[in-house]
């Protein structure tokens, strides 16, 4: 997704490919747009949908870090 002047986490083009493609490369999370969110499940990555940038900080914050 792209991040808006405003915080906004706003969609993309492509982006439930730019998921399944992420998962083929290894990586195991993926922060995204709500509206990004898979339909099914993805194999091997954990999808996370956020609407704004202080929700996607949270969901990134390491507890203990």
């Amino acid at each position: 997704g792209e991040v808006g002047l405003g915080g906004e986490i706003r969609p993309v083009a492509f982006g439930e490919e730019r998921i399944r493609e992420a998962a083929k490369l290894g990586f195991t999370h993926a922060v995204v747009p709500r509206a990004h969110l898979p339909r099914r499940p993805v194999p091997g990555i954990e999808v996370a949908g956020v609407a704004r940038l202080a929700e996607a900080l949270r969901v990134l914050a390491v507890p203990g870090a």
